[in-house]
């Protein structure tokens, strides 16, 4: 009897033993997971300005960058609402916060100084109304990748060039980009419109007019909180339109007496367009032209093999001399070719020795009609309108120089008429009076 009395309690206790640790087990499987934590209120930035529609808002784990909460701001007046979700310890995956730990609260990335980093902590089932987030961004937009293309547009008017900036900020929304033109006859604030990819783009023209050159178009990025960041720029270079300097004299064959080839050859170039026009990296011949200057509408410029001998015979022009590589062969059929730093042709001369010239002193000018004639004077014009184009010895200046009165006394000497008119005995002497004193006619 007593055995079975002792193995019946033994029955009983296993099952009450195996009743208590299954009711532990069901009571731990079905321990609910940590209630989220509420957070509702508005976000602002600087100057109490509130977060735009659809700014970011983010709460990490102080110190970590583990993200535990996001939302996005959901009217004009800055608010938000947001949950963060709790670590249930049972499970392996990290699934939030755990429970007293510092939090870091972010509006569009910038970190917010209310609450300060760390001084807020994640509280189950918390629920916090009106929760002020302010930030405040200091720091300007980011400009890099400036790029125009093409790099070089001429003053026409109508080529193109797209302008290329990337732009980046730390509050990633609102950027206002502008360019200032007006060096090249755009606004001074031209808007740059965005892309994609943080990119912003406008195109431009350059005026006609515009002074030939490289120039720098400053670009001013600005953020929602005045930030702005102004120090970078555009490079584009503007050429002037080709095609309207020419060459306008050519000494190929100087007399003995002028001196020899490596000393007295020269050319003129002339500006017969009504712009300025850079000249800088243009060729003759394939051999750069060494000078920086822009030549003005009605310009001329003498290009000499060895400018102290040119200016022992011919003195002080009225023009710009520069002293150039090239050589002008006395052969029938010698070219002369004339480009601009692009490499394009902008006008060429054949020259024979049967238009004259030919070591006997003189120079071939170009005519009114493009052609090509010996000068009826020695030495030429350079610096000076051509002899052989129509002349008015009481030009605009008013001012008799030696070419002119030179010519003068040709067309008084030969009785030749020049535009429609003999000079008479009285006129010459006129002019030369006025040559002699500087007088003004």
């Amino acid at each position: 009897m007593k055995k079975r009395v002792c193995g019946s309690i033994g029955i009983v206790l296993l099952v009450l033993v195996t009743a208590v640790i299954g009711s532990a087990l069901i009571v731990a499987v079905a321990q609910p997971p940590p209630i989220p934590e509420a957070y509702s209120g508005t976000a602002i930035l600087e100057d109490d300005i509130p977060a735009q529609v659809g700014t970011p808002v983010t709460v990490e784990v102080y110190g970590t960058g583990e993200e535990v909460g996001n939302t996005i701001v959901s009217d004009a007046s800055g608010s938000y609402s947001l949950l963060i979700n709790f670590d249930v310890a049972d499970t392996v995956e990290d699934e939030g916060a755990d429970e007293g730990d510092p939090l870091t609260w972010k509006i569009s990335g910038i970190e917010c100084d209310v609450p300060s980093p760390g001084t807020d902590t994640a509280e189950s089932g918390k629920i916090n109304s009106d929760f002020l987030l302010v930030a405040r961004d200091t720091t300007p937009p980011v400009v890099t990748n400036p790029g125009a293309t093409p790099p070089s547009i001429p003053a026409d008017g109508v080529t193109a060039s797209r302008l290329n900036v990337t732009v980046t900020d730390e509050s990633g929304v609102d950027v206002v980009v502008v360019i200032d033109l007006s060096a090249i006859g755009g606004s001074a604030t031209e808007i740059m419109y965005y892309l994609g990819d943080n990119v912003y783009s406008t195109e431009t023209t350059a005026a006609e007019g515009t002074t030939p050159g490289t120039y720098f178009l400053r670009v001013n990025a600005t953020d929602i909180n005045g930030n702005y960041n102004d120090t970078v720029g555009i490079a584009l270079e503007v050429t002037a339109v080709t095609g309207d300097i020419n060459i306008n004299e050519i000494m190929y064959n100087p007399s003995t007496g002028q001196g020899s080839d490596a000393d007295m050859e020269w050319l003129e170039l002339y500006n017969n367009d009504v712009v300025p026009i850079n000249i800088s990296g243009w060729t003759i011949d394939n051999n750069t032209i060494i000078t920086e200057e822009a030549m003005q509408p009605g310009d001329y410029l003498v290009l000499v093999r060895n400018k102290t001998a040119f200016e022992g015979y011919y003195g002080a022009l009225p023009c710009s001399v520069i002293e150039a590589t090239f050589s002008l062969t006395n052969n029938p059929g010698d070219t002369i070719v004339l480009k601009d730093g692009a490499g394009v042709e902008i006008d060429n001369v054949t020259y024979i020795d049967d238009w004259g010239a030919d070591g006997n002193g003189k120079t071939l000018e170009l005519n009114e009609t493009g052609g090509w004639e010996e000068s009826l004077i020695d030495g030429g014009t350079p610096g000076e309108v051509n002899s052989v184009t129509d002349w008015n010895p009481w030009d605009d200046d008013c001012i008799i120089t030696d070419p002119e009165i030179s010519l003068a006394e040709y067309h008084w000497a030969t009785s030749t008429p020049k535009n429609g008119h003999t000079i008479t005995d009285a006129e010459i002497s006129l002019l030369e009076y006025q040559w002699a004193t500087g007088d003004v006619c």
